[in-house]
């Protein structure tokens, strides 16, 4: 990008890395995957990226919601602002301005960022590259106001925004 004040957190490798479901066989809509994220710097947060691995949608229609974060959970929505997209491409990262949304974020503070599906459909699956690591980064739920599950492993998925 050129710019000193231009950051990035979040995974940006794609190296070895594994396939994860964003939409199990049977299509829950509202079903939420992500990971959290540690702000390093004071930031406006401009574009949400995210590797995807396989898209055998047209389109398939997502939100992205970031949470505060208690004892390693998403615990409250901290971004009240519909961040709905579409995502068509079928593989490679896929770049989602949220600049219009104005969202800053402090140095220190702990943010998860999921993303729910929106869309019922009965084509084939959506999946973008994850990998193991030894610390317990994936965060899911099965559907809207369930219980959040974590396990071991970390999505290819980065915020990007200015510092302030």
């Amino acid at each position: 990008m050129g710019n000193p004040n231009y950051e990035k957190v979040g995974t940006l490798n794609c190296q070895n890395m594994l396939f994860i479901g964003c939409l199990p066989k049977d299509n829950l809509i509202g079903r939420e995957i992500g990971t959290i994220f540690q702000i390093e710097k004071d930031c406006n947060i401009k574009g949400i990226h995210i590797f995807v691995a396989s898209n055998k949608y047209d389109s398939i229609k997502m939100r992205a919601i970031f949470y505060s974060v208690d004892n390693g959970l998403p615990k409250e929505i901290i971004v009240n602002r519909d961040i709905i997209f579409n995502v068509s491409q079928k593989k490679g990262w896929v770049d989602i301005d949220i600049s219009q949304h104005n969202i800053q974020f402090l140095k220190g503070q702990k943010v998860a960022m999921t993303l729910m599906t929106l869309d019922e459909t009965n084509k084939d699956q959506f999946f973008i590259y994850a990998k193991m690591v030894s610390k317990n980064g994936l965060l899911r739920r099965d559907k809207a106001l369930g219980d959040w599950k974590k396990s071991k492993g970390g999505m290819s998925i980065y915020l990007s925004g200015f510092d302030n």
